[in-house]
């Protein structure tokens, strides 16, 4: 038996119903197991700063940019924030972190098109979660950057 178990919250259950139906069709069993709590882990901010550039692809990560005071400051000291989607960008902008919102769908999006634009002398921090779904960091490496995750 197959099992998705799905995280999201309650109040979004009902709304996500609809994203659920193919999984059922394809004979998954889906189990709600709501998240009922999410508790910062404390930012590694490894060495090599300060970075000329910060990526953020999530509202969570803005948020911990808020939250941690380590982060703040590598947020304040890079020159430039990047995000792709327009609720994070939202976020940053409402915390005071001014980004550069790039129209491009996916994180991995974003990455190819950092990879291609921002200057080889760059040296850019991912801010992520301890498991990201995108490996943008890896991908700025592989373009030729300087890149390190920072996970949160």
């Amino acid at each position: 038996m197959k099992r998705l178990f799905w995280t999201r919250s309650r109040a979004d259950w009902e709304a996500d119903q609809g994203l659920l139906l193919p999984a059922r069709a394809a004979g998954w069993t889906v189990v709600h197991a709501p998240c009922l709590e999410t508790r910062p882990v404390a930012a590694n901010v490894p060495a090599g700063g300060p970075f000329t550039d910060l990526v953020v692809t999530s509202v969570r990560g803005a948020d911990e940019l808020a939250a941690q005071p380590a982060l703040s400051r590598v947020a304040k000291a890079a020159a430039t924030i990047h995000t792709h989607g327009e609720a994070t960008a939202g976020r940053l902008k409402l915390l005071g972190f001014p980004a550069r919102h790039h129209p491009v769908r996916t994180a991995d999006d974003l990455a190819a098109h950092l990879g291609s634009t921002l200057p080889r002398t760059a040296k850019v921090a991912f801010v992520t979660s301890t498991e990201p779904a995108s490996d943008v960091d890896g991908a700025l490496r592989d373009a030729g950057l300087s890149a390190v995750r920072i996970e949160c």
